[in-house]
């Protein structure tokens, strides 16, 4: 579950910095690392 969910993360952040701006993706990358860091 735990992984699931963190390869979601992951994969939303890729479309983002596909599609969107950069330092978003990179924040968005950020707090994921971070929410990961939290749980474990």
């Amino acid at each position: 579950m735990e992984f699931t969910a963190l390869f979601l993360a992951v994969a939303i952040v890729m479309v983002v910095a596909w599609w969107g701006t950069r330092p978003l993706a990179l924040a968005l990358f950020v707090a994921t690392l971070r929410a990961g860091a939290h749980r474990a």
